[in-house]
């Protein structure tokens, strides 16, 4: 089930004050603001047409009566000072240098994590219609490869290739060869690539495998991944691995760290009910392949601590970006493809990793296929935004950070509360009317 961040969604990114205000509990706090002000402003508008006489009356003609004395003035009164107190305590926390923790950092951890970090970004604008053709994969090889090396020329300290990156089973019994991997093994800068890894039980959510392995036979199983790529060297000890994937003039590239999309899209990457509607569904993923999703308590470690990761529309859900900051995420990541949509759910995709920023209080680096990639900072604010359906390399860089915000130690700890204030509200309000 999708679970979009509610009314938030529509100040982002442009309202950064009131979107600070996700630091205490999530989206849910702007949308809390939100609905609590044009309900105040709905409730002053049916008082005002209630009391309307026959004659032809305007707003206005109460004049300061009716801002200062009636249940009208009152209700405006409250969504305009709750509309300013929200963007005034917004502003307090927009003020603090994105270099600096925030106010409402939990812990008020400092540490030595603010070494900066430079994280390559490759859009290779490879459209999905060609994608699994060969002149696709020749483009993805030759693309990525290209402007991997010119991103490690620039001085990059890992590059990131989004979702989808390889089109293609990455085997886990033998060593594929190809460009990508030999000019990692050369060059020693790590990557974070996205493609599809044939998973393991243990790898997946355990339900969703039980089911599919209950079936007489089917497809291969696997998963949408992004792996973290390491060049290791014959002599070195590279334990903690989980694959060798390349073996070329002494030197072995290794897989360490793989993270599993969780929330995977219905019909693209998976069947609902797959039991029932499997036999007359065709999926429209171009992977001939049974997806299942990853586990929820997945952690990404790198040689720069752990990182925050989620892959396409995991960016609607915060949850997941929370928990995985909770367990130590210093930085986040968001790999998609997006070539199959326009510039306005680009555009849409982008405003809810400004949120996910914002709520972690974290640097956050997108990478996609054809747009928008881009760089936004904890405040919320977008350094650097690619074009659409454009072939473009970016050097971003980053600070890791360790704090964590009210939303990220206690999560959606509002609503429940609201909830609860309202019980005791009506409790209160029927014991009195029945007393008096």
């Amino acid at each position: 089930i999708l679970y979009w961040p509610t009314f938030a969604l529509t100040q982002s990114p442009h309202n950064l004050w009131l979107l600070q205000l996700n630091q205490l509990s999530g989206p849910m706090t702007t949308t809390a603001v939100i609905v609590a002000v044009n309900g105040l402003i709905a409730e002053a508008w049916v008082v005002y047409r209630r009391s309307q006489t026959r004659a032809s009356m305007t707003l206005f003609s109460h004049g300061l009566g009716l801002m200062t004395g009636s249940i009208t003035g009152r209700y405006l009164v409250g969504a305009f000072g709750i509309t300013a107190i929200a963007h005034l305590l917004g502003l307090w926390l927009y003020s603090y240098s994105p270099y600096n923790y925030s106010p409402l950092d939990a812990e008020n951890v400092i540490t030595t994590a603010s070494v900066p970090l430079n994280v390559g970004l490759i859009q290779a604008n490879i459209p999905t219609r060609i994608k699994l053709t060969g002149q696709g994969i020749r483009q993805a090889f030759d693309r990525y490869t290209i402007g991997y090396q010119s991103l490690v020329e620039e001085g990059a300290d890992i590059v990131l290739m989004p979702e989808g990156a390889l089109p293609m089973i990455w085997p886990l019994d033998r060593s594929p060869r190809h460009s990508i991997a030999t000019a990692i093994g050369e060059s020693k800068v790590p990557a974070i690539l996205g493609t599809f890894v044939p998973t393991p039980p243990s790898d997946t959510d355990t339900d969703t495998h039980e089911a599919i392995k209950g079936r007489d036979s089917g497809p291969l199983t696997i998963t949408q991944s992004l792996l973290l790529v390491m060049p290791v060297h014959d002599g070195d000890d590279s334990s903690g691995q989980l694959d060798n994937i390349q073996r070329d003039d002494g030197y072995t590239v290794v897989a360490t760290s793989r993270y599993n999309k969780i929330k995977l899209v219905p019909l693209g990457e998976y069947i609902p009910a797959e039991g029932v509607l499997g036999a007359i569904i065709n999926r429209l993923s171009p992977i001939q392949s049974t997806m299942v999703p990853g586990r929820t308590d997945q952690t990404f470690q790198t040689p720069w601590g752990r990182v925050t990761l989620g892959i396409c529309y995991e960016s609607a859900f915060s949850e997941l970006f929370r928990r995985q900051t909770l367990a130590g995420g210093e930085w986040i990541i968001t790999a998609s493809n997006n070539d199959p949509y326009n510039g306005a759910m680009m555009a849409q995709h982008h405003a809810q990793d400004v949120m996910r920023a914002i709520e972690s209080d974290r640097w956050t680096v997108r990478v996609t296929n054809t747009g928008y990639s881009g760089l936004v900072n904890p405040r919320g604010e977008t350094i650097w935004r690619s074009q659409r359906n454009s072939l473009e390399t970016y050097l971003a860089v980053i600070q890791r950070r360790q704090s964590r915000t009210l939303y990220v130690r206690w999560g959606n700890w509002m609503t429940p509360s609201l909830l609860g204030a309202s019980v005791v509200t009506i409790l209160w309000a029927s014991w009195r009317r029945h007393r008096f």
